[in-house]
């Protein structure tokens, strides 16, 4: 373009004339599960079973500790890192 127009190709602007924050919002909400019970010691250590590998990987008693401990540890990076 520069070779088809030259010069003419010239942006005076140096600046934002609307400033990011009229029209963009980072305002974060997070599910209010994660400040429930259900992400309790109690709650997520009622999901252990000693015997879990006596059921099938599709069976969800097989690795829902696992998965909700894995749950919880998410949510509380999450907030961190927020």
């Amino acid at each position: 373009m520069s070779d088809k127009y030259g010069a003419a190709l010239v942006c005076p602007c140096s600046s934002i004339t609307i400033p990011y924050r009229d029209y963009l919002s980072n305002e974060i909400e997070f599910d209010p599960i994660c400040s429930s019970l259900f992400v309790e010691n109690d709650w997520v250590h009622s999901f252990y079973l000693v015997n879990a590998s006596d059921y099938q990987t599709a069976d969800f008693r097989s690795v829902a500790h696992a998965q909700v401990k894995y749950y919880l540890f998410s949510m509380e990076l999450f907030q961190i890192v927020v």
